[in-house]
């Protein structure tokens, strides 16, 4: 009546009469407005729920207590990998399958049935593509119209927020784990707000107490103001950083140089200032060091060169004199003169070779050497030089390794050191020598840079003296620096302790303290093998041989060096090769051995073949051939014939030593100096005329040029048997000298003069064909007997100063 829609349940049937036809009708209506609107609202709710559930961004399952899935949402499928719930439910029949670690599901499991309910648990799971993802999952246990447990959950994929956390917990271990100090500052207040474990361990203070301080507290050569200066150009954007050094006070009140970068940063609603500082002890240290190691070598560079010039001084000197001396009588007046002249000149030539050693230019003769027995034989040495106010004591390894020195300079090394440390005993006092094996690994290195790993052997030297300052331990090794009274000392002691360690390949470090004593410690590489008896000095300065050139060719390294060792330990000047071609080579370029000892069986062309194309360019050249065969071997296979001379291995130095010295006496050329051309190539006048005065009074044909020029002029026109070369020519070298030489085809053989030979270059020059090396500041007698020898030796008789 009022208008209002109402929904009615009707029943009707048709009402008949008695024939059956349709008279009417009967009807029931029943109001069921109420009914309808109730099961509309239910269809709403449910289309919501299931909107909802559909369209849900977090995932929603239902699950059962015995791991099955009931329901999930697409969400959840997604979450897993899923194209749709369907596909989850039927790959995934048990919901412990796709748990990491399953014992989180029994977890999760253990606490619903004990509280009822889960929340924000983080689980890590396999996707569908077996990659884990890691769910936070909010889960609540009910009981549904049949009865049953069912757990209803919600589970959010917190994979990337994961990830970035590990990757937040990385950067916060390396910022902790770095060694540099980091620090964020407020730029205006210079509060530190944040300190890194480094900071804590290099400064001492815990994190804590840095966080109440400001860089004031810990820099003590700077205050407020200057820090806000030195932000100023961050603040205003016209640097990026800013960077400098200053020093840094640790908790315990120590001292330390730092380097800061300073770094102006903006965020949202934050402005910060990042501090990154480094501890730069170490490295200003190195620097000092290296700093130091350029000096010396500056310094070393000097000395051999006023060697170098003093010894063509030496050298003149020295010449007049001895000439002088031979043609006095011996009671005249001026003998007495002549000689002091001399023997003052000698002196100063010794004091040449110790600035030679400084510099480390000297010619080692080094061995596998036991420093305990050589210690042991200085003993008796040690208690006359040091006196009776002065004890020794020693402490040497057993099982020492060797050492590859010469014995004669570690005598030097060692003497030196004890001499140093008796002075500064005056009263006395107690030297200790100590030996030990020593293996230097690479932290080692971190603070020796200089020192690479390996194994060593350690010697050192220690006093109880009066020490040294920091000022003079920096200049202990300078050549004429001394702290002693004027006559007591001429301040080369140290300085050729230092050039014989490095030319050892060793090093040395110095501990002192004043008052406290000095220690030296110098290593020396350690070396495998067999010592090399200290009793072979004694054989070594009874030579059996004068000097006379030996060529050793053996293409086995390790024979070829302990043969080459022998020889020259029984008096000879050696020179070797690996090979016959390569002893050719050295032939053609103008060596003249006195003697050639070769294997005979080698690669390439063997040792007869070689030795029949060396006569071809000298005809009377001496071969002792050298095999491991019989000779019958030999012999039977043509190798070599019946007569011809060799000596089988294994031999004795003995044995070798004997057929050496048979065959240089045998066929030698007594022709003596008649035609023996000599041409000198110096650029100082003085020692041109010494030699010609010399030479010329003693027969043999001389002449001399000033400049490379007139050399070659002279080498163009007549024939020359050998080329005295300075290594020191002014506008070139003598090593250049001889390659222009050799590039124009003469093959003279040379002897070169100098007063600074370079050990390391001497194996390149003999290549050359340098027969010998004579050191400015020899006695010239041992030039006129090498040049006596060498004019007995057989001359090819198409003059060796011909062109090739």
């Amino acid at each position: 009546k009022n208008g209002e829609m109402m929904w009615m349940h009707v029943s009707g049937a048709p009402l008949r009469d008695g024939g059956g036809k349709v008279i009417g009708s009967v009807g029931v209506l029943t109001d069921v407005t109420e009914s309808v609107k109730i099961r509309e609202a239910l269809n709403d709710s449910e289309a919501k729920y299931r909107s909802l559930f559909e369209n849900a961004v977090v995932g929603i399952l239902q699950s059962t207590l015995d791991d099955r899935y009931v329901m999930i949402n697409p969400s959840y499928a997604r979450i897993l990998g899923y194209d749709s719930p369907e596909e989850a439910v039927a790959a995934i029949k048990d919901i412990h399958s796709i748990y990491v670690d399953p014992r989180q599901r029994e977890i999760l499991k253990e606490a619903l049935q004990r509280d009822g309910h889960v929340e924000n648990f983080e689980a890590a799971l396999y996707n569908k593509q077996g990659q884990i993802i890691w769910v936070l999952i909010n889960a609540k246990l009910e009981i549904n119209s049949r009865g049953e447990q069912i757990v209803g959950a919600t589970s959010i994929d917190i994979t990337s927020r994961r990830q970035a956390d590990l990757e937040r917990q990385k950067l916060y271990s390396i910022i902790d784990g770095n060694l540099s100090e980091i620090y964020i500052l407020d730029p205006f207040n210079l509060n530190i707000t944040y300190a890194n474990l480094g900071a804590s361990r290099n400064t001492g203070y815990s994190k804590e107490e840095l966080l109440r301080m400001k860089p004031t507290d810990i820099c003590p050569d700077m205050n407020e103001p200057e820090i806000h200066k030195l932000l100023e150009p961050l603040l205003a954007g016209k640097k990026n950083s800013v960077f400098f050094e200053t020093r840094q006070r640790r908790k315990d009140g120590s001292i330390y140089p730092v380097e800061i970068d300073l770094q102006y940063q903006e965020y949202p609603g934050e402005k910060i200032m990042v501090a990154m500082i480094n501890d730069i002890t170490e490295s200003k240290s190195l620097q000092d060091q290296l700093i130091a190691s350029q000096k010396m070598e500056a310094v070393g560079q000097l000395a051999g060169g006023i060697a170098h010039d003093f010894n063509n001084l030496l050298t003149v000197i020295l010449g007049y004199g001895e000439e002088l001396i031979s043609s006095l009588e011996a009671d005249d007046p001026l003998m007495i003169s002549v000689d002091e002249m001399v023997k003052a000149g000698k002196r100063a030539a010794q004091l040449t070779q110790q600035l030679l050693a400084f510099s480390r230019k000297q010619v080692a003769q080094p061995r596998n050497l036991d420093l305990n027995n050589l210690i042991h034989n200085m003993e008796s040495m040690f208690v006359r030089v040091l006196g009776e106010n002065i004890k020794f004591q020693t402490n040497l390894s057993t099982q020492l390794d060797a050492v590859f020195a010469d014995p004669g300079q570690m005598e030097q090394v060692i003497m030196n050191i004890v001499v140093n440390a008796r002075d500064a005993m005056p009263l006395g006092g107690l030297i200790k020598i100590n030996t030990a094996n020593l293996s230097i690994d690479e932290a080692y290195q971190d603070t020796h840079t200089e020192i690479a790993p390996g194994d060593y052997v350690i010697l050192s030297i220690s006093d109880d003296g009066c020490g040294m300052s920091k000022e003079i331990q920096n200049r202990v090794y300078e050549p004429f620096f001394t702290t002693k009274s004027v006559g007591r000392g001429s301040g080369l002691g140290l300085s050729i302790v230092y050039g014989l360690v490095q030319q050892s390949r060793g090093h040395i470090l110095l501990y002192s303290e004043e008052g406290e004593g000095t220690t030296f410690k110098i290593l020396f590489p350690a070396v495998r093998g067999e010592y090399d008896s200290l009793e072979e000095r004694g054989l070594q300065e009874m030579k059996k041989g004068s000097g006379e050139s030996i060529l050793i060719v053996e293409d086995e390294d390790a024979l070829r060096r302990y043969i080459s060792r022998m020889i020259t330990g029984l008096g000879y000047k050696v020179s070797s090769c690996s090979s016959g071609m390569e002893a050719l080579e050295t032939i053609r370029h103008g060596l003249r051995p006195d003697l050639i000892v070769t294997d005979i069986v080698m690669p390439g062309i063997n040792g007869r073949e070689m030795a029949e194309q060396v006569r071809e360019i000298v005809p009377r050249q001496k071969v002792l051939f050298v095999s491991g065969f019989n000779d019958d071997v030999l012999v039977n296979q043509g190798i070599i014939n019946a007569d011809l001379t060799y000596i089988q291995k294994p031999f004795s130095k003995n044995e070798i030593s004997n057929k050496i010295a048979e065959m240089l006496k045998q066929g030698g050329n007594e022709s003596g100096n008649r035609n023996f051309h000599i041409l000198l190539l110096d650029d100082d006048e003085g020692i041109r005329n010494l030699y010609k005065r010399s030479f010329e009074r003693k027969g043999y044909l001389y002449q001399a040029a000033a400049c490379l020029e007139d050399a070659l002029d002279i080498l163009s026109k007549d024939p020359v048997d050998l080329l005295l070369l300075d290594m020191n020519l002014g506008v070139i070298s003598g090593e250049q000298a001889l390659a222009k030489i050799r590039e124009e085809g003469y093959l003279v053989p040379v002897v070169l003069l100098s007063g600074l030979v370079d050990p390391q270059r001497v194996s390149a020059l003999r290549s050359m064909g340098v027969v010998q090396f004579f050191e400015k500041g020899f006695t010239n007698q041992a030039l006129y007997d090498f040049v006596k020898v060498l004019t007995a030796a057989p001359v090819s008789e198409q003059g060796l100063g011909t062109r090739d």
